[in-house]
């Protein structure tokens, strides 16, 4: 099988504080998630139909909007994302999301940025499968990083023209409910991902800089069977973008 071109990956175990001593204790269960988080950065995408794409809530928006996809937790205060697996999905895609979108983009080759998240999963479609978090282009995708069932995984694309991501296993064994940490932190080219503490790199080409990129988090249910109780569910309780 033919290996991505310029795909370097290396493991290593950091020193990154596991999400259990991340303290929450900023967050209130009464405020809507964008008094509680900063989301002015983004915009939010939700598994609702408009016209040929589904409904987007601009950042001016997001301080007072809630729904039922997307709320605050009357006990913890973290950010829901709640997405059906019936729901409506974008023009580009078959899967729902209920999905923060950066507002700005930039190059691979020369951006310098990361996007750290602190989040649980309350609950899993039937295929196993929530996109959590994404270094996402115009009109490729770079990274997607996964749940499944447990696992944290990356599905990359180092080259622009690849036309198959490689899955790269960053973590294994985690539970429904339990908190965990994930980073994905771009210099120049390479970008670092980290789940709890453990870290692996990939060296993307420059072929990349014919598309723009931009970070994505929170819940793209990679599940659109129409089945009953079939929904995915995370939570967030801590995000920052740099």
């Amino acid at each position: 099988m033919r290996k991505p071109l310029a795909l370097l990956v290396i493991l290593l175990v950091g020193t990154t504080a596991l999400a259990e001593d991340i303290s929450a204790e900023h967050l209130s269960p009464s405020r809507k998630p964008g008094q509680n988080f900063n989301l002015s950065k983004f915009k939010l995408q939700l598994p609702v139909a408009h016209g040929s794409g589904v409904v987007e809530i601009p950042s001016a928006q997001l301080t007072t909007y809630t729904s039922e996809y997307f709320y605050t937790d009357k006990t913890t205060g973290a950010m829901v994302f709640w997405v059906p697996t019936d729901g409506a999905h974008t023009s580009g895609s078959k899967f729902p999301r209920t999905e923060l979108r950066q507002n700005t983009d930039f190059n691979i080759s020369t951006g310098s940025t990361s996007l750290t998240v602190t989040m649980a999963v309350l609950q899993t479609p039937k295929r196993n499968n929530i996109v959590v978090g994404q270094l996402k282009g115009e009109n490729e995708q770079p990274i997607e990083l996964r749940w499944m069932d447990g696992d944290i995984v990356a599905s990359v694309k180092a080259s622009f023209k690849q036309t198959k991501p490689e899955n790269i296993t960053i973590l294994t064994g985690l539970k429904e409910g339990k908190k965990f940490t994930y980073t994905m932190s771009l210099q120049r080219g390479v970008v670092t991902l980290i789940a709890n503490g453990v870290q692996k790199r990939v060296t993307f080409d420059k072929d990349w800089d014919a598309d723009k990129v931009y970070w994505k988090f929170g819940n793209y249910c990679q599940d659109n069977a129409k089945t009953a109780d079939n929904a995915a569910k995370v939570a967030v309780f801590a995000f920052t973008l740099k």
